[in-house]
Order: C-alpha cells, then structure tokens, then sequence
C-alpha cells in the first residue's frame, strides 16, 4: 500500500533534520580543529572558514525546505506531488494562457525564456475520453492546456468534485529561447496540493 503524504512529508522532515544535525557536527568539528589553541595556530593550526561557510549556506537552504514541509503539515495535505501537464503542444489554445501571463503577443514567434504562475486552474474529469475513462483535462485561466499524466489520473480522481476536497497549489509556464537559436515549447507543470475541509 502506497504511504499517506502525510507520512511521506514526516519522512523528508526527519530527513532534512538529520541532515542539519550532520551539518552542525561537521561544523562543530572543524570549528575545534581550527581553535587548538595559540601554539597550534603559530605551528600550523588550519583555518577551515573556506569549508565551513559552504556548510553554514546549505544547513540554510536546507532549513528553508524544512520550515516549508513544517507548514505543509501543519495544513493537513492529503495529497501533494508536482505534475507535469501532458499534450499542451496538441490544444488549439494550449500557449494562450502562457502568453497573456507573460504578456507576449499572439502573432509573437519567437520570444525570450519566460516563467509565469498563476493559481487559477481547475482539474475537470473527462471520463467520456476514448483514450482513458480516468483523463483529468486541465484547464488555466479558464483554457484547455492538457491533460494530467495518466500514472496519477487515478490516485486523483477520488479527490476531483468532490466536495469534501479542497484543491490547492500553482501552475508553473515556461517556455521560449535563452540564446535565439533554440527553442523550448511552452509547457505546464502543476505544483498540487489537495487537503480536507
């Protein structure tokens, strides 16, 4: 049986506490390295500041991830996973909401590497689809962009209309060319987030 996001969640912040805790001896430790004492520092005694500051910076980084798994458990998720939206390049009106977002012309070919967000989307049932019964279609500010990965239509779909669910989280855009000559298609990531009311 697959484990709870709750459990999942519980586990990464006892991962991410280990990992401090590891930093913090480490620092420890080349802090007492670096201070035996004043002859050892006039015979050859080391200084690691160039080792520690690195350490001190992901035990930051990594306390930042912590505080927002904290918060996610403290709201009670039912279910949270980042989605990659699949098919956008086939829907008719698959890049719109990424332009307006963007503020990119219609007729625009060509454009600079963008990344837009927007909590406006909604997941639709499609169980009329030939394709597969369990399709979820996505829709973004109010357009049809694709459709969720079929691996995850059926964990989601007892959570989708259902109105003792409350669907939460962020769609992330991005698309357009870093230097001119290559080309990244637009495409649609859901950041997903799923508690009880």
């Amino acid at each position: 049986m697959p484990k709870s996001y709750k459990t999942q969640l519980l586990e990464r912040i006892s991962d991410y506490s280990n990992q401090i805790e590891e930093i913090d001896q480490e620092v420890d430790q080349l802090v007492k390295e670096s201070k035996k004492g004043f002859l050892a520092f006039l015979f050859g005694a080391r200084d690691y500041s160039f080792r520690i500051q690195p350490l001190l910076n992901k035990k930051s980084e990594i306390q930042k991830w912590l505080g927002k798994l904290e918060d996610e458990l403290e709201k009670d998720y039912v279910y949270g996973r980042r989605i990659f939206v699949k098919g956008t390049k086939y829907r008719e009106e698959g890049d719109v909401p990424f332009r307006k977002l963007a503020g990119i012309a219609e007729d625009e070919d060509d454009f600079w590497f963008e990344i837009v967000t927007t909590k406006n989307f909604q997941l639709v049932p499609e169980p009329t689809n030939q394709a597969d019964e369990n399709a979820i279609k996505v829709m973004v500010e109010g357009y049809f962009v694709g459709y969720i990965d079929r691996r995850y239509n059926k964990g989601l779909k007892k959570y989708v209309d259902n109105d003792d669910y409350i669907i939460e989280g962020e769609v992330i855009g991005t698309g357009g060319s870093f230097d001119e000559k290559t080309y990244s298609p637009v495409s649609y990531d859901i950041e997903l987030r799923i508690r009880k009311k």
